[in-house]
């Protein structure tokens, strides 16, 4: 199982989402993120990464932000943007068509979009962090179930 996250930037929540998903799924499948507008060749932000860690998850080695290709639209089994925007950008550069892998987290398993934490204080980053890893524990498991 191949799942890409998209945001803006991929500095914030696209990485935090990937390290959650990694923590929480089967080793075997390749998680990954990207940004629409990214910040190529930047880290994760020290906000989201110390989020993550408070909230007890294995961070590993720092991933840094690459710019989504509509060839990773074929190359993932599962493409989740984290707002129907992110969704928007990515059809607009597409040809006409219809592309079942590419979903917003809310299209998987409801509560909206998950709002920018970019620039705001560290609570508001482990409020994201809270959110992304109580739908990612959903999200794995209908994917897990093929639902």
């Amino acid at each position: 199982m191949k799942v890409m996250f998209v945001c803006t930037g991929n500095i914030c929540r696209s990485p935090m989402a990937e390290v959650i998903l990694k923590n929480i799924a089967p080793k075997s499948w390749t998680v990954s993120s990207s940004g629409t507008h990214a910040m190529t060749g930047w880290k994760m932000t020290d906000l989201s990464e110390k989020s993550l860690k408070q909230l007890k998850f294995r961070v590993g080695k720092g991933t840094r932000a690459r710019q989504w290709s509509n060839q990773m639209l074929h190359d993932y089994d599962h493409v989740v943007c984290m707002t129907d925007d992110h969704k928007e950008t990515i059809l607009s550069r597409l040809p006409a068509g219809e592309y079942p892998n590419l979903k917003t987290l809310n299209e998987w398993v409801g509560g909206g979009d998950i709002p920018d934490p970019y620039g705001l204080p560290l609570s508001v980053y482990l409020d994201c962090c809270l959110d992304l890893s109580q739908k990612l524990k959903e999200l794995n498991e209908k994917i897990n179930s093929g639902k």
